[in-house]
């Protein structure tokens, strides 16, 4: 099937992509999830705004002292081939490796990922977990805006960025252990589930995607871990009581309906504190 009609400009600065964007065009990273959907008439904009021209937007990661910057033209395979990123935030490498194939991770952008906000996005649930702040451009507005990961999703597929451009995702750096893990029918498939899990001493965050039309935290269960040494887990109790007194409302799913997802990611929670706590130092 085709995509509907589209006027696309590309613009070779910042501020020609945020007329476009003022005047109502969708910006257009890598594409990955975007084109598909259009070609499905999932999505129909009337207007694209190309950002891959524009030099304003980092193609590269920027290490601060306290942070890491994943520019808005950085790709999957970037971040995948940077060893800081395997040493220092594990769970990230680890999503990116679970997505897509290799020409996905060539051209798709991790903000792509987390701005076309899927519930069940690797980089969305993963740098949900890393408590991620995502930089945004407002057109006609000098200042930044500096929006917690958790703000910034709304919904499904939709953010709080407005008529603005993602600049950046910036990830805290801290002395945490963490990792992520994913069910999918089949390899390259978007995930049915997945959960990442971030842990430091005295404080735990645990998200889950595919049970909501945003990711989940599972707050109760981060208390428990947070007052728990990094080698002690959740007993099988506290883990069949995971989503007691939620709310949750997953997108429906003809391949895994809402109790069957509770089941993955109780399963994928499970074995995420397991490779978690085998690791962790026994004192």
């Amino acid at each position: 099937m085709r995509p509907s009609p589209f006027s696309y400009a590309r613009p070779a600065t910042l501020a020609e992509a945020l007329q476009e964007t003022a005047r109502g065009a969708v910006p257009l990273a890598g594409g990955q999830s975007l084109i598909a959907a259009m070609r499905q008439r999932e999505t129909s904009p009337a207007a694209l705004v190309d950002l891959q021209h524009v030099d304003e937007l980092a193609a590269e990661l920027h290490w601060r002292e306290h942070s890491l910057a994943i520019g808005a033209r950085v790709t999957h395979a970037t971040l995948l081939r940077d060893e800081r990123v395997a040493a220092t935030f594990p769970w990230l490498a680890q999503a990116v490796r679970a997505l897509g194939d290799v020409q996905v991770r060539q051209r798709g952008t991790t903000v792509g990922n987390v701005c076309w906000a899927d519930p069940r996005a690797n980089m969305l649930v993963a740098l949900s977990a890393s408590d991620a702040v995502v930089v945004l451009q407002a057109p006609g507005q000098s200042g930044l805006q500096r929006i917690p990961i958790a703000d910034f999703i709304t919904g499904f597929r939709q953010t709080a960025a407005g008529t603005g451009i993602v600049l950046a995702i910036e990830v805290p750096r801290a002395a945490a252990v963490g990792a992520y893990l994913e069910f999918s029918r089949q390899r390259q498939d978007l995930a049915l589930v997945n959960v990442c899990v971030v842990r430091q001493v005295g404080s735990a965050r645990i998200v889950v995607g595919g049970l909501g039309e945003r990711p989940v935290r599972l707050s109760h269960a981060e208390t428990l871990l947070g007052a728990r040494p990094l080698s002690a887990g959740l007993s099988a109790n506290e883990l069949d009581g995971l989503f007691d007194g939620l709310a949750l409302d997953p997108p429906p799913d003809i391949y895994a309906p809402p109790r069957y997802r509770q089941q993955l990611a109780r399963e994928l929670l499970a074995r995420t504190l397991k490779t978690l706590t085998e690791a962790a130092p026994h004192g």
